[in-house]
């Protein structure tokens, strides 16, 4: 499995190092998180996607979840068993395997998305860092444009991983959301770390989860109108 990721890394380097050479299209996540990249990210992640269902289930009992950029859609798939409303949401034609086509939409995440309803919960795990910075506002739009509760985590400065255009420190992040009339939820940023580090092989989540809670009752205006 290791020589598939560095694989998909090295494809990934190509691609991002041509689009910034101008040759537009070559970063485009069609490309780049291909059957290779999320197959091996499967891989990894399967024997804990029920876990993390769990964690996520027990601390928030939502009846609906949408998750941006969601890969192959493990966890969605597990949380749709325990009766959830779920939607998973990648630029990737690849993803969405484990889910039914219903429950997914391939969509461009550097590209403002309305879906014209909300959300119990949000989920953008591991997603960010993969878009280049003009993105991160269209990104953080999107998210507080579908829920009041939102899941995220981004990989920070010196965290190598495939296709990473955009490490920033989770204060960073803190700001945009801060902005945008959502604060951090410490306690529910607490109880998912906790429970997240059960999932030793996936430090990240333990890492990067943070919690944002909707402050005002304003922020249930579309936010994307001011993006």
């Amino acid at each position: 499995m290791r020589a598939t990721y560095y694989l998909a890394e090295g494809f990934a380097r190509v691609l991002l190092f041509l689009e910034a050479r101008g040759l537009p299209g070559f970063g485009n996540p069609r490309w780049i998180y291909g059957r290779l990249y999320l197959h091996s990210l499967a891989k990894h992640e399967l024997p804990y996607a029920e876990t993390i269902a769990d964690i996520v289930f027990r601390t928030f009992s939502p009846r609906s979840v949408l998750d941006l950029g969601c890969g192959a859609g493990l966890f969605l798939a597990a949380l749709r068993q325990r009766g959830v409303d779920v939607l998973g949401v990648d630029g990737s034609s690849a993803a969405g395997a484990a889910l039914p086509r219903s429950a997914f939409l391939l969509h461009d995440l550097r590209r403002p998305l309305d879906l014209h309803r909300r959300f119990d919960v949000v989920l953008c795990q591991e997603v960010a860092e993969h878009l280049p910075e003009k993105a991160a506002a269209v990104l953080v739009s999107t998210l507080c444009a579908h829920s009041e509760t939102i899941v995220f985590s981004a990989a920070g400065p010196g965290e190598a991983g495939v296709g990473h255009q955009h490490l920033v420190p989770a204060s960073w992040w803190c700001e945009r959301f801060a902005a945008r009339g959502f604060c951090l939820d410490e306690d529910r940023t607490a109880r998912l770390r906790a429970g997240f580090h059960t999932c030793a092989p996936l430090p990240w989540l333990e890492r990067n989860t943070m919690v944002f809670q909707a402050t005002e009752p304003s922020t249930r205006k579309n936010p994307l109108k001011n993006t």
